[in-house]
């Protein structure tokens, strides 16, 4: 299954041009892979539910050691709390209820995942290539399997990075906000050479399945 977008930020360009690489390659190959299409099913709700099990205490000892140090927040260290900052500590029962929520995600995401017939999914490792410093802000295509728990490797492309290169004509409407401010990004930095890797995930409990998988591709 190829994943190209994950419905809530459309891959910088390189990365879309990598993963057709890829997919070329293996159709080219019909008696090895079946190529298909894949749909992560509610990426957006895992984005946001993995930052609550990120920081179950909302951010509170970053602070105090921050405070204890006479360090100030990095703006970037703000950004990955924001979603769960709490000025309280969540209780017990609370972080239980977001473990129940998450294992009743990764029964509809598996029921999901067979549904669509994939021993495994090829997707983006990040949204471009290495971000630029301090730019860091979505780590969506890797947050959605550690919230599902699913293994995946990382694989060496020869695509990299080229000047000037733009958004494809099909691609040019954002999917959200987020996937806004990634194509300013991309706009404001210079990726040129950036080298472009891809990720190849199986099923939870099907590592094997990956490296087997590995092996073939």
């Amino acid at each position: 299954g190829f994943m190209m977008n994950d419905g809530v930020i459309q891959p910088q360009p390189p990365v879309t041009r990598a993963l057709e690489w890829a997919r070329q390659l293996l159709l080219a190959q019909p008696h090895l892979f079946d190529v298909k299409p894949y749909h992560p099913y509610q990426a957006k709700a895992a984005y946001e539910r993995v930052q609550m099990c990120y920081r179950p205490d909302g951010g509170r000892k970053m602070k105090q050691i921050l405070r204890e140090s006479g360090e100030p927040m990095h703006p970037l260290s703000q950004w990955t709390i924001k979603d769960a900052e709490s000025a309280v500590e969540r209780t017990a029962s609370e972080v239980t209820g977001y473990r129940v929520a998450r294992d009743d995600f990764r029964s509809a995401f598996a029921k999901d995942w067979n549904s669509q017939d994939v021993d495994i999914v090829i997707a983006p490792v990040f949204v471009g290539p290495a971000s630029a410093h301090d730019t860091a802000f979505y780590w969506n295509y890797t947050c959605l399997w550690n919230y599902v728990d699913y293994p995946a490797a990382i694989i060496p492309t020869p695509i990299k990075a080229e000047k000037g290169e733009q958004y494809a004509k099909d691609n040019e409407t954002p999917l959200s906000e987020a996937c806004q401010h990634i194509r300013q990004l991309w706009n404001d930095t210079d990726f040129t050479g950036a080298p472009i890797t891809l990720q190849v995930v199986a099923r939870r409990y099907h590592d094997n399945e990956l490296f087997g998988s590995l092996a073939t591709l």
